[in-house]
């Protein structure tokens, strides 16, 4: 799993020349739109084939990044957009698809340059997150 998003993230970095999830959204046809939403950051779906991503509107700068990030990965990544029905309604665990966008918005989120570098000079896993910006588990996930 980790190669294959490894891979499509790298796509992506070069064919946009950004590593900034907006960026990429926009170059790739999705739709961003802010609203506010109780208890859910985002969400991605479409709608006669054009693809829309939602984010809270209550999200700071930050974390709009971060989920802009994760719901890129859903789209970039394949995942169909009946998820919130599939959860309701059938037994198909959706936990990888969450762990793959996770992968891919950490992968997207801490270029390998920058994270090798960090490494190197004896960065904890804290003093990435922190660097890079990203949440914990994202340094975690780009660890394996």
């Amino acid at each position: 799993m980790v190669n294959n998003v490894k891979r499509t993230v790298t796509k992506l970095v070069r064919l946009y020349e950004s590593n900034d999830p907006f960026r990429i959204s926009r170059h790739m046809g999705i739709k961003i739109m802010n609203t506010p939403m109780e208890s859910i950051r985002g969400v991605f779906y479409s709608v006669q084939r054009v693809p829309i991503m939602l984010l809270s509107s209550d999200l700071d700068e930050s974390s709009r990044r971060i989920v802009c990030a994760h719901e890129l990965g859903h789209y970039a990544m394949g995942h169909f957009d009946n998820r919130m029905f599939l959860s309701l309604h059938t037994n198909i665990r959706l936990n990888k698809f969450e762990i793959e966008a996770d992968t891919f918005a950490a992968e997207l989120l801490i270029p390998d340059d920058d994270f090798h570098e960090m490494l190197e000079q004896n960065y904890s896993i804290e003093q990435i997150a922190y660097h890079a910006a990203v949440p914990l588990y994202f340094v975690t996930l780009k660890m394996t």
